[in-house]
């Protein structure tokens, strides 16, 4: 399994909701929930991550710092602005990401499309403060810390 960019997985997220006609919900929270939901995935599935950044114990649930620096700037700090690949700002700013090619990524990516496209950004960011969850064992310690592989893969979405 290939690893990528965060901003690579994020643009294939926009991709998916511009054809399948859902761009209206996707915000900044949203796609890092996407993003962070599919690193989840590939250390459960392959212990190998799908994006080389590290994610991050934010107030609203894991962050990947270069991703949120790269779409802050489109939505001036608003989590409700949705952002869409029509927009050319929006598209500029993914223009250097890579297409995500690798088959396993791909069978993960749309696996997590699947399941959340419909959630809002707040029921993903919900989802990520489970009990027992990466993101809850990490911010408790210390807020804005990197959640370690080990404890993505050892909690999984935390207790059901």
């Amino acid at each position: 399994m290939r690893t990528y960019s965060a901003i690579d997985i994020a643009r294939r997220f926009l991709e998916l909701a511009d054809s399948e006609k859902l761009s209206a919900g996707m915000t900044n929270m949203k796609v890092q929930k996407l993003v962070f939901f599919t690193q989840l995935l590939a250390l459960r599935s392959f212990n190998v991550p799908a994006h080389f950044e590290p994610s991050l114990a934010w107030d609203f649930g894991p962050v990947v710092f270069d991703l949120y620096e790269r779409i802050r700037p489109i939505v001036h700090d608003r989590t409700d602005k949705s952002i869409s690949l029509a927009d050319p700002e929006v598209a500029k700013a993914f223009s250097d990401a890579i297409a995500v090619d690798d088959t396993d990524v791909c069978a993960i990516i749309r696996a997590v499309w699947d399941k959340f496209k419909n959630w809002t950004a707040y029921q993903l960011s919900e989802l990520t403060h489970r009990s027992g969850s990466p993101w809850v064992e990490t911010y408790r310690n210390a807020r804005y810390a990197e959640i370690p592989h080990a404890l993505i893969i050892e909690k999984g979405f935390g207790n059901a």
